[in-house]
């Protein structure tokens, strides 16, 4: 019995210890689980921002559809928007290192 808690208890620290990687690590397959956000990281590595519509109609897809994916990249800091006159543009954050999650998912 003794043995079997100890055991427990043993899982959960194993378990605790991994738990920012894991959450990363399924943060990234959710990202790349829709070939969509990975062709918008492949042409965002390839340039250094590009605009909504651009990006809609070089995938061939529509602008709703872009603006919704780009949204999930925004959200996992992935991407940065900004407005370039009318047109909203996007561009890879910063800190993202785009090898290391292509990657992941490539």
């Amino acid at each position: 019995m003794i043995k079997k808690i100890n055991q427990k208890v043993k899982y959960k620290q194993f378990l605790k210890k991994l738990e920012k990687k894991i959450k990363h690590k399924t943060d990234l397959c959710y990202v790349g689980s829709d070939p969509t956000r990975v062709k918008i990281l492949l042409l965002l590595s390839q340039e250094d921002e590009l605009c909504t519509s651009g990006l809609a109609e070089a995938l061939g897809v529509s602008v709703s559809a872009i603006s919704h994916q780009k949204a999930i990249l925004k959200r996992y800091a992935l991407i940065e928007n900004f407005r370039t006159g009318k047109k909203i543009s996007c561009r890879l954050s910063r800190n993202v290192m785009i090898g290391d999650i292509l990657k992941g998912i490539v």
